[in-house]
């Protein structure tokens, strides 16, 4: 059964251990830079906000890339950049409705990156204290957590409601 990481912003004290962990993970080196989760702060709102790969249903990065570098795993759902075939020419960045494909700081052709499950087991959830990452079947998604992400989202990025 495909697995979805879940974002409780109410839970997001804004640690940012997300980020450090996630970049230590693939990159070897404490470079929040590098990460592949990315912790959206608004001080003005108060709101602290976890953003990472949904792995959409029909995502759009996949459909745009030129080269299919970007791939669904079937049995996993995660949806992954495969790093030697892509172009970098940022194409999934300007589809991806949240932002969550950024350019790799640290790679020489200026590739991109984003969250790839940590092949099922994302060290971003292992370190959250406070556990507003977590890591869950998709039908256990509710709506209420939808529409709380949704509106956590809005405050973050000064968005009418």
């Amino acid at each position: 059964m495909p697995k979805i990481i879940s974002i409780d912003p109410d839970r997001c004290t804004g640690c940012r251990v997300c980020e450090i962990v996630c970049s230590l993970e693939h990159t070897g080196e404490c470079n929040p830079n590098r990460a592949r989760i990315k912790v959206m702060k608004n001080d003005e709102e108060g709101v602290d906000l976890p953003v990472v790969c949904l792995h959409c249903a029909n995502p759009p990065c996949v459909e745009v890339c030129p080269t299919g570098a970007m791939t669904r795993d079937d049995a996993s759902g995660a949806v992954s950049i495969q790093e030697d075939a892509c172009l970098g020419c940022k194409l999934c960045m300007l589809v991806c409705p949240l932002g969550a494909i950024t350019v790799d700081s640290g790679s020489p052709q200026g590739g991109v990156m984003k969250c790839d499950l940590c092949q099922g087991n994302p060290k971003c959830v292992i370190f959250c204290a406070t556990k507003a990452i977590d890591f869950v079947p998709v039908e256990d998604l509710a709506g209420h957590t939808r529409e709380k992400v949704r509106r956590a989202y809005l405050r973050a990025t000064r968005l009418p409601d």
